[in-house]
């Protein structure tokens, strides 16, 4: 009788062996996951805080342009000419 009670208890021993590398190896798979994700978001962070750089200088230079274009047609109206190009 106690054969078939070893037998069994040696294969649930090997299961919760199993389960435990099984586990084992899921985490370290999550964990590697983890670590590329963080590095994604980190990169994903920098990307965002370029553009937001190139947007407001764009609106800058955008201001800056307007602001020329406005002193150019200042300039013409005093000189006497029409702001069109001359054919």
């Amino acid at each position: 009788m106690t054969e078939p009670e070893n037998h069994t208890l040696h294969l649930l021993r090997e299961m919760r062996d199993e389960n435990r590398e099984f586990r084992r190896e899921m985490r370290e798979r999550f964990d590697g996951m983890d670590k590329r994700f963080s590095g994604v978001e980190e990169r994903l962070g920098r990307i965002e805080s370029v553009f937001s750089g190139m947007a407001y200088l764009q609106a800058d230079h955008h201001g800056q342009i307007e602001e020329l274009a406005q002193r150019v047609e200042r300039i013409e109206d005093k000189i006497g000419l029409t702001g069109t190009p001359a054919e």
